[in-house]
């Protein structure tokens, strides 16, 4: 095994504004290319009809590279042979922007935008299924959109205090009772929207002729079209390659369900007495999932499984309330003080007892006055 260490380029571009005192803008790229990715390559696979060792490399189709007359006995294999090559490549663009605002008055935001896109060979660590090609001998087909490739992303958080109440904007002169209802009350919430996922597309059966299981379906179709209801996508766009080849579907072409989601928190302080000066209790009512909403895992993708095409199970969770009362400590910002300084006089330094007599400053001794008659 010819191991190379992998490694990545990062390089980016970014440009800050201050649009007012408190208000931030930011537009930056940011790119990324991977190099020597680690991936399995079956190097003893059955050469398939149309493979590209048959139609290319000229190699006897449905035997094994390492299983034939042409290589001594004792070193044939008639298995398949893993080995770990170093040869993975990966690109990745993305422009990012973002506006933020400082906390100022209780208020503060910040939103951010990324359109970005990845493409590579083999996307994990060389130990998922996706990462074994299809054809071990054509590995330039398995360059595609990168499993974790996401197009577009957006979030939005927000801290807002409520401005009533006491030391407010408005009805900061209320009778105490209603202040103490309505003041130190404070919302947050985060929003997220995002694009769905690629995944691949399989044919799902073992193939006897090839020694597979991760050959891909023929695409005959475009299956964005004519998407019956509760499916993913047409499933007359598939269909199954004859026995001993392998199919026309590249990889991660299809892509899976967009995900939004909204949380949001009401919170208050409550300063008690027994607590003391830096202690208060913290109310907080916790709603995640706003609005419900169902989002999938990927639909099922193997051709051979009935459920092909079709949402089966969830990746979040449903909406969940929760009210939380717990005890804080609260640290308060030093005080500054507004008094003036005024400088000191300065001491000249007294002289050491332990210095000699001779070295000991003395003031000058006064001539007594002369009394004239």
């Amino acid at each position: 095994m010819n191991y190379r260490t992998p490694y990545a380029l990062q390089y980016n571009l970014n440009i800050q504004r201050e649009l007012s005192h408190n208000l931030l803008a930011e537009i930056a790229y940011v790119g990324r290319r991977g190099l020597n990715a680690s991936r399995p390559v079956n190097i003893n696979q059955i050469v398939a009809t149309n493979s590209l060792a048959a139609t290319q490399f000229g190699l006897p189709v449905g035997a094994r590279p390492f299983n034939n007359t042409n290589v001594p006995e004792a070193a044939r294999f008639a298995n398949d042979v893993i080995q770990q090559q170093f040869n993975g490549q990966a690109t990745h663009h993305s422009l990012q922007a973002r506006l933020e605002r400082r906390l100022s008055n209780g208020t503060s935001f910040l939103a951010a935008y990324t359109w970005s896109k990845s493409i590579d060979d083999v996307s994990g660590i060389g130990s998922g299924a996706d990462d074994l090609a299809q054809d071990s001998y054509n590995l330039r087909a398995q360059r595609g959109l990168s499993n974790f490739d996401i197009p577009h992303r957006f979030v939005l958080s927000s801290t807002w205090a409520f401005p009533i109440g006491r030391g407010r904007r408005f009805f900061s002169d209320a009778r105490p009772l209603i202040l103490a209802l309505i003041s130190d009350w404070q919302a947050n919430s985060i929003t997220t929207y995002q694009s769905g996922q690629p995944f691949t597309v399989t044919a799902g059966a073992f193939d006897s002729i090839t020694g597979t299981s991760n050959r891909r379906p023929n695409q005959v179709g475009d299956p964005l079209q004519n998407v019956p209801s509760g499916l993913a996508f047409n499933l007359a766009a598939f269909v199954a390659p004859p026995p001993g080849q392998f199919g026309s579907v590249g990889r991660n072409t299809l892509r899976g369900d967009s995900y939004t989601n909204s949380d949001f928190a009401l919170l208050r302080n409550f300063r008690l007495a027994p607590l003391g000066e830096a202690g208060a209790l913290e109310f907080r009512a916790e709603v995640f999932n706003v609005y419900n909403q169902a989002h999938f895992i990927f639909p099922v993708g193997s051709l051979s499984n009935p459920a092909f095409g079709r949402y089966v199970s969830n990746s979040t969770a449903p909406r969940i309330v929760q009210f939380v009362l717990k005890s804080i400590a609260i640290t308060a910002p030093p005080k500054l003080s507004t008094r003036r300084r005024t400088a000191r006089p300065t001491v000249p330094p007294r002289p050491s007892p332990c210095a000699p007599h001779a070295s000991r400053s003395r003031p000058p001794r006064r001539s007594p006055a002369v009394r004239r008659s």
